[in-house]
């Protein structure tokens, strides 16, 4: 394969406020990157389907710093790659940005002893929950383990748990540091669990976070790496901490659209910390505001295994009900509540516009904030595009599930009603 690029000198650092993709452009994570061991070789690897030249922001990492920054060209209907470390040879993990949504991104692994190849779609989602999950079909795989990076400018806690045999063998608690990443095989992180009995590995944490799923056999002729997939049912041994990190997933600015007779939005502003139902311990709620600053109130319940909000109008309620397809995006069903009947569900689509407001930088931002202007050349080859992998939840609701709907209407109506009588968020 023909190896090529072009490059830049690193110039004036540029701040960036990232609150909506669709306004200010897209991401793709690079989880981990081999920086510092010579015997492996990273590609990042891109396709363009448009008939245009198209560019993108790569930004390399190593230790919660940029090391590199550039800016790179795509010609229309082609494609290339970069290798990554001969910018950054000590680079842990990385980012690319872009506007364009049809250019699409890949990393690739070569591991130049055992020749073994690895490689997979690179996405811009970052998840409180993330399942590892390994392959037991190949005997030859000798090894196994994770990498699992934070963008966020702030220290993440992870609470990691060793799963297999239908429970939970292991489990354990690490920090990652704003902007890095942690690498380890199984044994690393559950030193008394052993190689056959661990089955996948799930992560845990209030940041959202993403990573990938590594192993490969002794000689690494055979390498499996896999994205780390979204786990939203995980039933954790600490309920409470579930319920949390379940509830602030909610926190942020929701645009809501369902169909009735005709085609409705609301948008919602759940900026507000979450708290504890004092009534009902382990259960979390967040409140915030609707369009004409009413109080609304949100929350997610495991007996149901659904998210809901309510938001009360004078003469009915609004209450949704839903789960989440992806980090930002829930599908589900819009109720009109009247005198206390829930009536029929109108199906219903949210997107999360724009985070909560914790008053530190996007993890996009707290890179970009360190961008260069070097705009290297990419390296042209005749790989075809790849096919877009997404992975999603979808909520089911039917006559079966009806009392529960109406059981949490009113559970969330009680909660509601409490704090509508006390001082407002």
């Amino acid at each position: 394969m023909t190896r090529y690029f072009v490059r830049l000198a690193i110039g004036t650092l540029v701040l960036i406020f990232l609150t909506s993709a669709s306004i200010f452009g897209m991401e793709a994570y690079i989880p981990h990157i081999t920086g510092g061991y010579n015997n492996w070789i990273d590609y990042l690897l891109v396709d363009n389907s448009n008939a245009g030249n198209l560019t993108f922001d790569l930004f390399l990492l190593d230790e919660g710093a940029v090391v590199y920054s550039g800016t790179f060209n795509v010609p229309g209907l082609s494609g290339g790659f970069v290798d990554l470390k001969s910018y950054a040879p000590t680079a842990e993990d990385g980012l690319v940005s872009y506007d364009d949504a049809e250019l699409k991104f890949r990393l690739s692994y070569e591991e130049l002893g055992g020749g073994g190849v690895a490689e997979f779609q690179l996405t811009g989602e970052l998840n409180t929950i993330l399942s590892f999950n390994f392959s037991g079909i190949n005997p030859n795989i000798s090894w196994k383990g994770i990498a699992l990076a934070n963008f966020y400018d702030a220290t993440a806690s992870v609470e990691l748990y060793a799963v297999g045999s239908g429970g939970i063998l292991g489990q354990d608690t690490i920090n990652i540091a704003p902007r890095t990443r942690v690498l380890g095989t199984h044994d690393v992180f559950f030193p008394y669990v052993s190689f056959n009995d661990v089955q996948r590995i799930i992560a845990v944490s209030r940041t959202g976070l993403c990573g990938i799923t590594i192993s490969g056999s002794t000689d690494n002729s055979l390498l499996l790496f896999t994205t780390a997939a979204s786990e939203p049912k995980f039933d954790s041994a600490d309920p409470y901490f579930y319920n949390l990190i379940m509830t602030e997933k909610m926190q942020g600015t929701w645009y809501f659209e369902y169909t009735t007779t005709s085609t409705f939005d609301d948008w919602y502003d759940l900026n507000y910390p979450t708290e504890e139902v004092l009534t009902m311990p382990g259960q979390y709620i967040v409140f915030g505001y609707d369009n004409y600053d009413e109080l609304v109130s949100a929350m997610y319940q495991q007996d149901f295994g659904f998210f809901s909000l309510l938001d009360p109008e004078s003469d009915f309620d609004k209450f949704y009900t839903f789960n989440f397809e992806s980090e930002n995006e829930v599908s589900g069903c819009y109720f009109e509540v009247v005198n206390n009947d829930t009536g029929s569900c109108y199906p219903m689509d949210g997107t999360k516009i724009r985070p909560h407001n914790t008053g530190s930088l996007s993890p996009a931002s707290a890179v970009k904030s360190m961008k260069g202007s070097d705009t290297p050349e990419l390296h042209q080859s005749d790989e075809s595009a790849l096919r877009q992998l997404k992975e999603s939840q979808e909520l089911s609701i039917d006559s079966e599930v009806d009392q529960d709907v109406v059981d949490l209407y009113h559970r969330l109506k009680d909660i509601h009603n409490q704090r509508s009588n006390e001082s407002t968020p």
